[in-house]
This record gives structure tokens, C-alpha cells and sequence, in this order.
């Protein structure tokens, strides 16, 4: 469950890339506007998977996280530097046209009649109508127009809003970082903590314990302001005319050029710091699958070295291998990216299944399962309010779901 949802964030990543790519393609060779649209494509097409193989293989073959720690700091100050731009935009009062001519002839008159306009769709029925423009196909365009009440809305919208802070757990440290931090790399490798009880109980998740809320609600603070200022400025911009992908509204206002590349490229080189967590959950299922290790190797609590040097012990995940599962990997997200209508498609459709069970059902159930609440005070009302929750976010997703399907 938790591969599907970071497998869906990569495609999210790669839609992202292929929304701006002709942008960028547009600010490198200004002749690409004198050919067709077929020709556009096709360029388009060329240029997404040359990235794949001359940048995204390379860097997705990398053994260790931390060979892009300088990538993501330069990262995380682009980021800052977009949303800036767009809340400037937003203070200087600029109210930029939307240009719908590109749109509709793009499309072949593909959209549904009058939402180039964005007169009768709003918000994400309209944000379904721009992201047609980066499909080459006419079938993928008829799945891009999402018609429903305000409660399918807010059932679509409460599903991207899961995945966009699911996310957040890649901004979260890892439990052995934070004993590391704390002088208790060595008791990590010490005797595998065999009973629950011991291990939750146990010196070093006490001692962590208060770092990792600090971490959490940190991490979780950062983004919503990030989250809330570019959402708020955006709308602000566009109203009914924005976009499931914002950068798509940027791409007519000449003062975004920049922000705009730098965001291509915070994308583009950030991308493996999804990928490859992804790639190591890939590793671990085909590891358990085929029985390469013995199972007393795989102790609870117990963190060895084996792991980090898995390629030199003849594994599953040698060379060869791990270039197959990138490989595979990579390119049925980018086959899934250039044939999917828009981004919030994806997110939306991995916020109401993985990121639903992972970050309720699955929580509360450990909760139910694990917590003393019998004995506690209020227990039975915080397990109400608990299960509460998961059954209304629950049919929230299964009402997404159905939505993207009957689209469809």
C-alpha cells in the first residue's frame, strides 16, 4: 500500500515535468510554436524521455538518499522562491487574462463546449479542461472533465488533500537518524526487541519520542503555510479560471518565467528523493517474495549493516537487477504520466485508496488494537471519534473513486 502511494507521487512528478516541458522547450527553441500540433507532441514526447534517460536513470540508480542532500536544499529554497513569486504577484494586484484561444485549438475541440471559458465549470472541473492540453490523445481528453455536486467536490478535494500531506512523511526523520542524534546509535544494533510492549516502552524511543513531535508538527506547519499562501495567492490571481496544476496559470505571465524554470528544475532533480524510497520498498517485497533472506536476518528493532550494503551480499537487488526494477519502474510512470488528463487525477485517485488507509484506517486500527483505552479516560469517546472519522473519510474516498471511474 504504501508503494502505491509513493509509486502515484512519481507520476504526479513526471505529469508535472510534462505539463512545463513544452514551456521550457518554447524558452529554449522559439520555433516550436511554428509547428503542428502533432509535431509539438512529438517534440514534447522526445524531450520526456531523454530526460528519463540521460537524468532521471542515473540519478534513480544512486545507492543512498544522501548523495542529494545538497539537491534538496537548493530544492527547498526554489520552492520558497515559486511560492514568493506567486503571493507577490497576488499583493502587487496583477490580474492576469487568460488566453483560452491556445486551449481550445490545442485540443481539437476536444473540451467540453464553454469551458475554455471556464464559465460553466469551476474550480476542478475547469482544472480537468486545461490539463487536456498536455495529452496527445483524444481518449485521454474524455476523461478530464469531473461533473458532480459540491459533495463529489469536496470528496475529490478532501482526497488530494491526504496526499499532499502524506508527503510530509519525506520531510520527517528516520528513527535511526534521531538515535544517532542522540548518542544512541550502538543500542540500535544491539538484541532485537522481540515483545511490543518492550519496544514502545523501550529508552530510546522515550528519548526520541519528543524530538519526532517536534519534527512532525514542524514539518507539518511549514507546509501548510507553503500550501495555504500559494493556494490563497493563486486564487486570488485566477478564481474560477485555476488550474489542477497552478503552474499551467503561471505559464501566461511573463514575470513567472523564471520561477517557472526553476520549479522545472526543482522538480526534474528533487524527483529521486521519492523514487528512491520507492525503489527500496520494490526491493524489500521481491527480497521477501523469493525467500533471499533468511528470516532470522529480519529482526524487530534491529537495524544492521547488512542492509545498508544489501548489493555486495548477493541478494536480489545486485546490479543488474536493481537497473531491471528502475527501469521497469520508470517507465510505466512515464507511460501513465503522458497518458493521464491531469494531475489531480492522480493525486486524488492515490489520496482515496493508499493514502486513506495509510494514514486512518491504519493508524486506528494500531490504535484500537495496541492503546489501553478501555482503561483510560474518555477512551470509548476518542475511539468513536476515531472510527468517526475513518468511515467519513472513508466514504469520501469510495465517492471519489466512483467518480473517476464513471468519468472515465
Amino acid at each position: 500500500i504504501m508503494a502505491s502511494g509513493v509509486y502515484g507521487g512519481c507520476v504526479g512528478n513526471l505529469q508535472i515535468i510534462r505539463d512545463l516541458t513544452p514551456f521550457v522547450v518554447e524558452l529554449v527553441y522559439a520555433g516550436v510554436d511554428e509547428l503542428s500540433e502533432s509535431g509539438q507532441e512529438h517534440v514534447k514526447q522526445i524531450v520526456m524521455w531523454v530526460l528519463l534517460a540521460a537524468v532521471l536513470l542515473p540519478l534513480c540508480m544512486l545507492r543512498k538518499l544522501s548523495a542529494l542532500q545538497p539537491t534538496n536544499y537548493v530544492s527547498f529554497v526554489l520552492s520558497l522562491y515559486l511560492v514568493g513569486a506567486v503571493v507577490y504577484r497576488s499583493l502587487e494586484g496583477c490580474r492576469p487574462s487568460i488566453d483560452t484561444q491556445p486551449l481550445s485549438t490545442e485540443t481539437n475541440s476536444s473540451l467540453v463546449p464553454g469551458s475554455a471559458s471556464g464559465d460553466e465549470y469551476v474550480d476542478a472541473s475547469s482544472s480537468f479542461d486545461v490539463q487536456v492540453t498536455s495529452v496527445s490523445t483524444g481518449d485521454a481528453s474524455d476523461t478530464s472533465t469531473l461533473v458532480g455536486n459540491s459533495f463529489t467536490r469536496l470528496a475529490q478535494s478532501i482526497s488530494i488533500y491526504n496526499f499532499a500531506f502524506m508527503m510530509t512523511l519525506n520531510l520527517l526523520p528516520l528513527f535511526v537518524q534521531l538515535l544517532k542524534t542522540n548518542g544512541g546509535s550502538s543500542m540500535s544494533r544491539g538484541g532485537a526487541m522481540r515483545n511490543f510492549t518492550t519496544f514502545v516502552t523501550a529508552p530510546p524511543l522515550l528519548a526520541t519520542r519528543t524530538q519526532m513531535m517536534k519534527c512532525i508538527f514542524a514539518a507539518t506547519f511549514i507546509c501548510a503555510v507553503l500550501y495555504g499562501a500559494i493556494g490563497s495567492a493563486a486564487f486570488d490571481l485566477y478564481g474560477d479560471d485555476i488550474d489542477g496544476n497552478i503552474l499551467l496559470n503561471l505559464k501566461s505571465d511573463p514575470v513567472m518565467k523564471i520561477p517557472l524554470v526553476a520549479t522545472y528544475l526543482t522538480v526534474l532533480f528533487t524527483f529521486p528523493l521519492l523514487f528512491l524510497p520507492l525503489r527500496s520498498l520494490v526491493e524489500e517485497l521481491l527480497d521477501q517474495t523469493f525467500a533471499v533472506k533468511h528470516s532470522d536476518d529480519v529482526e524487530c528493532g534491529q537495524y544492521s549493516d547488512e542492509d545498508k550494503h544489501n548489493d555486495s551480499q548477493g541478494g536480489v537487488t545486485t546490479g543488474p537487477v536493481r537497473l531491471v526494477i528502475v527501469l521497469t519502474l520508470l517507465c510505466t510512470q512515464q507511460i501513465i504520466a503522458l497518458n493521464v488528463s491531469g494531475i489531480e487525477v492522480v493525486f486524488s485517485l492515490m489520496g482515496a485508496t493508499s493514502c486513506l488507509v495509510i494514514c486512518y484506517v491504519f493508524p486506528v486500527i494500531a490504535f484500537t488494537t495496541v492503546y489501553p483505552w478501555r482503561r483510560a479516560r474518555h477512551g470509548f469517546l476518542w475511539v468513536a471519534v476515531l472510527w468517526t472519522i475513518v468511515v467519513i473519510v472513508s466514504v469520501q474516498g469510495a465517492t471519489c473513486v466512483w467518480l473517476l471511474l464513471t468519468t472515465s
